[in-house]
């Protein structure tokens, strides 16, 4: 049986569509700021170790969504911009 799929986008055009977003300065400072409940409810300056790592996960994962509307798979050495800022 020959099937055929029809392409309507480029790899490149894929790739841009479902890569994890490349956020300027100003753009993470949008999509990584959480509600003033959501901050509160993480008690983010009162942890550290696990649980820190933990919450800075789904800030990162909530930022992402924000953006693109999907999840990712993170690999943190290639999130250090975001993570820094």
């Amino acid at each position: 049986m020959n099937t055929q799929r029809l392409r309507i986008l480029t790899k490149e055009e894929v790739e841009n569509l479902y890569a994890r977003p490349q956020f300027t300065d100003i753009e993470r400072r949008h999509y990584f700021s959480l509600p003033a409940d959501v901050l509160d409810f993480l008690k983010i300056a009162a942890v550290n170790g696990r649980k820190a790592s933990t919450n800075l996960y789904f800030i990162l994962q909530y930022g992402y969504f924000k953006a693109k509307h999907l999840f990712f798979n993170i690999r943190y050495a290639d999130i250090k911009e975001d993570i820094s800022s």
